[in-house]
């Protein structure tokens, strides 16, 4: 069985808006990932589950990360609704920017660092 992994608050400092509501936060799970919970066809597949909950004035969203050009990612919604936010840098700065909503089923697929 795949290990839960959590993201905490306080991991997130870097990337959430609301530095203010940030200092008095608890640090609490925002959200977990089990890697590796199937396999098929030579792709892994992880579940990353996110809490519907306010960052402060921002909604829910992960620490992000980023793959090789040669490393694609498939997200796939499987409750609920997202907004993937997905970039592209280019010597330490962005040079393209992506906001894809998505619903239940949907689909994404993507190479760029994504939040």
């Amino acid at each position: 069985m795949p290990k839960t992994e959590r993201r905490y608050l306080k991991e997130l400092e870097k990337v959430l808006y609301d530095q203010k509501w940030l200092k008095k936060a608890k640090n609490f799970p925002v959200y977990y990932i089990k890697r590796g919970v199937n396999q098929k066809d030579g792709l892994r597949y992880d579940n990353t589950v996110i809490r519907a909950k306010m960052l402060g004035k921002e909604f829910t969203k992960t620490k992000g990360n980023q793959n090789s050009k040669n490393y694609q990612e498939l997200y796939t919604v499987l409750e609920g609704k997202a907004i993937f936010l997905m970039q592209e840098f280019q010597g330490g700065e962005v040079k393209d920017v992506v906001a894809v909503k998505a619903r239940k089923k949907e689909r994404q697929r993507s190479t760029y660092y994504h939040a």
